[in-house]
């Protein structure tokens, strides 16, 4: 038990003079600059085949030559996408989260025609301190 006890020992010593002469961190980190909301969308499943990065709704598809073509997704930024059967947000549409490898799975492969983005809701603010 003694080259335990001395071992503990010096594992103290050489962590205490780091410790004191670390800086400490700032009370509030600044947060990190939100990811603009966009999706990637693919004529082929599993992500593969053309592709288009998208930030905006798009009414008709037809203008990005890319009407019923959509097979799979990818979603980067906080929030979720709605797709569309025709233009101008009509028909049976389905919101999509994150990733669709192969849109056969929600009955839209080739079926998409317009899209939107749905922003995740703003985190809401810290409660104030109360002065004590």
């Amino acid at each position: 038990m003694q080259p335990r006890a001395a071992f503990l020992a010096a594992a103290f010593i050489l962590a205490a003079p780091a410790a004191i002469a670390a800086p400490a961190a700032p009370a509030t980190a600044a947060p990190a600059a939100p990811v603009p909301l966009e999706i990637v969308i693919y004529d082929k499943p599993e992500f593969q085949g053309n592709a288009i990065r998208i930030a905006k709704p798009v009414p008709d598809l037809a203008v990005l030559k890319f009407d019923n073509k959509v097979a799979s997704l990818k979603i980067f930024g906080a929030g979720d996408w709605v797709l569309c059967e025709n233009r101008n947000y009509q028909g049976r549409c389905a919101r999509v989260a994150m990733e669709a490898v192969n849109l056969k799975l929600q009955n839209l492969n080739d079926r998409v025609s317009s899209l939107y983005p749905v922003p995740a809701p703003a985190a809401p603010p810290a409660p104030a301190n109360p002065k004590k």
